[in-house]
């Protein structure tokens, strides 16, 4: 699994339970040359043991489609010839409509583990080891949180725009029944007024499928991106 994935995020959060006939989405963010495994992984998860309530003997799997466009993949044929991968290109149209727009609000729907600046950590206890709330209120937050999107360069962007309001809380999350770990981190909405230079925009957007922070593996650190009222329209996010 950590040849295979950078991330695995679950688009259905919380403890509801899963009804007969509900269709459940995870999307994977992998390395391209790792896509020839993915039907071995489909099998591995309708050959699942019945441990728990997510099983291969209540799951139908029914396939791939690309995360970007929804367009049905099929599972024989992905090879890094036959799927597009994602880039900034694909998502040029949604880039410029964020650089083009005013005010937008950021919703963490994960977990954010982001780690403090390096002048900012205290003890080596762990306290204060992640950026919380009131971290999110300084003027450099929104720099350093688009400077650390995984998979990119980290640098510095985003000081033409401000976050107007905070509305973020810690939450755990708990990744296994048989051991006592939580990862938490921040969720919530952050809310942003200024016009953003290209190299910001671009990072906004990818942030939705790279995310940021750490445990990408368990689906932490992504957000989606929206407009506010009288900004550029409705749902900038993805599907």
């Amino acid at each position: 699994m950590d040849d295979l994935l950078h991330a695995l995020l679950p688009l259905r959060n919380g403890a509801e339970p899963v009804w007969r006939g509900e269709r459940l989405t995870l999307r994977l963010l992998i390395p391209s040359q790792t896509l020839p495994v993915l039907p071995r992984l489909a099998r591995a998860m309708l050959d699942m043991p019945p441990r728990g309530e997510f099983s291969g003997r209540s799951l139908h799997f029914t396939g791939f489609q690309d995360g970007i466009d929804g367009s049905p993949l099929q599972p024989g044929e992905l090879t890094p010839h036959t799927v597009a991968p994602l880039s900034a290109e694909r998502l040029a149209e949604r880039i410029e409509a964020v650089r083009r727009g005013g005010c937008r609000r950021l919703t963490f729907t994960t977990p954010l583990r982001l780690t403090l600046p390096a002048g900012e950590k205290k003890a080596a206890d762990g306290v204060r080891r992640f950026c919380d709330a009131d971290f999110f209120r300084q003027g450099n937050a929104l720099r350093h949180l688009l400077g650390h999107i995984r998979l990119l360069p980290p640098v510095v962007c985003g000081a033409e725009m401000r976050v107007e309001s905070v509305r973020l809380h810690w939450a755990d999350m708990r990744y296994s029944r048989e051991r006592a770990v939580a990862l938490g981190g921040l969720v919530g909405e952050i809310c942003l007024t200024g016009r953003p230079d290209a190299e910001t925009a671009r990072r906004l957007v990818l942030g939705e499928y790279l995310g940021a922070g750490k445990n990408a593996r368990f689906g932490l650190g992504f957000w989606r991106l929206t407009a506010e009222e009288g900004g550029y329209g409705e749902t900038v996010g993805h599907r």
